[in-house]
Order: C-alpha cells, then structure tokens, then sequence
C-alpha cells in the first residue's frame, strides 16, 4: 500500500504573474499546508484528509478577470480507493472540483457536493470519485454551474457531462497514479475544455460572464474537496501558474539574474546569448545589452505554453556641462548629463542639495552629483565651480 503522503493532486498551473507562494491562497475547513512537498520549494495543500466526513477549499485571494484568458495545466492524483460504482473492495470519495465564483475566499461546506454544493453564482469543474443516487456508474468529469451537482435534475444547472475521465476504461480510477489535466476558458470563443491523461473528456460553450455572473468577469477560482462515509486524501500541488510568469527586469551592466518556470518535461530558451543553459528550467541571464528572452515549456502531453522577458540593460555614462563660467556670489550654474541608463533618473548633488539634472544658485566649490536609473545603478561626477 502506498503510504498517505504519496496521495496527492499536484496541479501544474501554466497561466502565467510571480508566485510568492502559499500566503497567496486562503484555505478552510480541513485544508492544511502540508508536507512532504510533490516538488523541491513547490508548496503542497492537503485539502482533505482519509478520514471520512471532512471538507477542504482553497481559493487564491485575488480576483481574476474572466476577460483574460485562463489556461490551467495539473497534475492530479484522485487516491488509491477505487470508485463504488466498479468491482472492489474499497470505496473512495468524494472527489474535487475546481470553482470559479465572486463572492467570498471562504466558500465551501462538506457533503456529497465535495465542498463545491450551495456555492452559488458559480461554475465548476467536477473529478467525481464517487457514485452517489444522481452519477453514473463510473469516476467522471462534469461542468455545472451555481454549486449543484446533481446530474439528474432539470435544473438548467448541468452544463456538460458527466463524462468517464478515462474513456473505454472507466474503472480505471482512483487508482493510486497521478494523471495529466488541464482546464482552458478562451474569453474570445466563451469555451471551456478539460482534458485527462492528454484527452478532451469534457468542453462547454457559453456566455458564464454574461449567463452565470450578471455581467461581472471578476471572480475567485480555487478547489474544493469532501469526503463522507468513504474517502481518500486528496491534495494540491501548485507548480506553475499566471502567478509565477516571468517579469521584465532592468539590470546594470555586467549583473545576472535567474530565470525561472516550472510545470515542463522539457524546456527551450532563446536567444542563447547571455543565458547559461537553454533547456533548463532555471537559467542564469547575464546579458550585455537589452535582450528580450522567449521560452517554451512543453509538459508531459504535449501542451505547449510560451512566456517571455525583457531584461533592460543599464550602461550609465555621465557628462556635465558648465553653464556658468565666472561667479559672482552665488550665481553659478552647472548641469550633469546622464545617458544609456534606463529611465528615469533622479539626481543628488552635495553640498548644495539640488535634485534635479540643472543646478542654479551655486557658489564656488567642488560639487559631487550622484545620480540613480530605474535599474538601481549609480554613477557619481564632481565639478569645480
């Protein structure tokens, strides 16, 4: 028997904004931060223990805007007790739902709705593990909205499915391995599509910011969980997401800064100048002048995911120009010329205290003018007045 700690759901987000780990997400009910991590400093949530009757959510903590395009790439690991509607001798329960909804980070009670049921407006994304009155006789994928997950009423609230999540082999899982998935939403075409093990089971067509939401396109997405009489633990191990994209960054000349994705089998950087590894998922960029890199991660399916970033390079050359040749008391003026930095600039000059790239008002002495890019590169002139 595998041991508890091996029955995880590690998601492999590829949405792609930097994340700063598991104080971006709100977690109820039993959802703990747990470890053994499913990846090296990749943080793993246990949303619900193997114990029966037990409810887990997590929702990131910031709303997204459904106007933009969503692509959410994971692994998941639906737990090792197979599904009741099949032939053995354990019964699993209750399964995950991935949820977009408005309202609250605390959203979520236990149940046969696996965490998902009552929430309300709402879309969800079902892994069903287990066969209450109203599923199938097998571990499906179903997409319905406003928290109800009953497959037989004639609500209007089943948008799609219930479809096997591994069609011509139903009772194939649970069944202790972790699996391939992904979930789009393309705000151009109103689509949905969810994939297992590299396959289309389930898609949806519709207006859900319009038909769902009154219009409103910002809302909270996470994961819900339950258990009842039966169970299986089930976890989230979030790799890669719109929350880790790379950023464009400004360097001085001659300094390095990591680039790192994760969520990939194998990795392609380009252009190759100033990086030290290309197929890596963590590279060190060091380049010589402004360079836009481009990367492609292409996961264990076959799903490509593109990101890129500009790093700016700052080359701060300095020049003054003498405005006053002769002084009278304190009526002399210089200006210092700053280029190849990256703007803008911001300038001290001592003794006299002025802050800008003209000095007026100066006497005779020796000035020191510093002067800072957006980069954090500094580069000091003095001038004899």
């Amino acid at each position: 028997m595998r041991s508890k700690s091996l029955y995880k759901l590690c998601l492999v987000f590829l949405l792609m904004l930097p994340f700063a780990g598991h104080t971006q997400f709100i977690l109820n009910g039993d959802a703990t931060l747990t470890q053994p991590e499913c990846a090296p400093n990749t943080p793993t949530y246990e949303l619900t223990p193997a114990v029966g009757n037990q409810f887990g959510s997590m929702w990131y903590k910031f709303l997204f805007n459904l106007n933009t395009p969503f692509d959410l790439q994971f692994q998941i690991f639906l737990g090792n007790q197979c599904y009741n509607g099949c032939s053995c001798n354990s019964n699993g329960a209750d399964g995950i739902v991935f949820v977009f909804q408005p309202d609250s980070t605390g959203a979520g009670q236990p149940g046969g709705g696996m965490g998902y049921g009552g929430i309300s407006p709402s879309l969800g994304i079902e892994f069903d593990t287990y066969q209450n009155s109203w599923d199938p006789a097998y571990c499906h994928v179903s997409i319905e909205k406003n928290g109800d997950v009953n497959h037989t009423d004639l609500s209007g609230n089943q948008l799609a499915g219930p479809s096997p999540l591994v069609p011509g082999n139903v009772c194939s899982v649970p069944d202790g391995n972790w699996h391939p998935a992904r979930i789009t939403w393309n705000p151009v075409t109103d689509s949905i599509k969810v994939f297992f093990d590299c396959v289309l089971v389930e898609s949806y067509a519709g207006n859900i910011i319009a038909n769902i939401f009154g219009g409103n396109p910002n809302v909270y997405w996470g994961f819900t969980a339950g258990t009842g009489g039966s169970y299986n633990l089930q976890e989230i191990c979030v790799q890669h997401s719109y929350l880790n994209n790379l950023r464009d960054t400004a360097l001085c000349l001659g300094a390095s800064v990591p680039l790192v994705v994760h969520g990939g089998a194998t990795y392609n950087w380009t252009p190759a100048a100033g990086l030290s590894c290309t197929n890596c998922d963590s590279t060190i960029a060091t380049p010589s002048v402004t360079t836009k890199y481009f990367v492609t991660i292409t996961d264990a399916c076959n799903f490509k995911t593109y990101d890129s970033v500009t790093i700016a390079v700052s080359n701060m050359q300095l020049s003054h120009s003498l405005l006053s040749k002769s002084i009278c008391g304190n009526n002399g003026a210089d200006s210092v010329i700053a280029t190849g930095g990256i703007l803008p600039y911001t300038y001290t000059w001592s003794p006299s205290g002025n802050t800008t790239a003209a000095a007026t008002g100066l006497t005779a002495g020796v000035y020191t003018i510093t002067v800072s890019d957006k980069a954090g590169c500094t580069k000091v002139i003095q001038d004899t007045m």
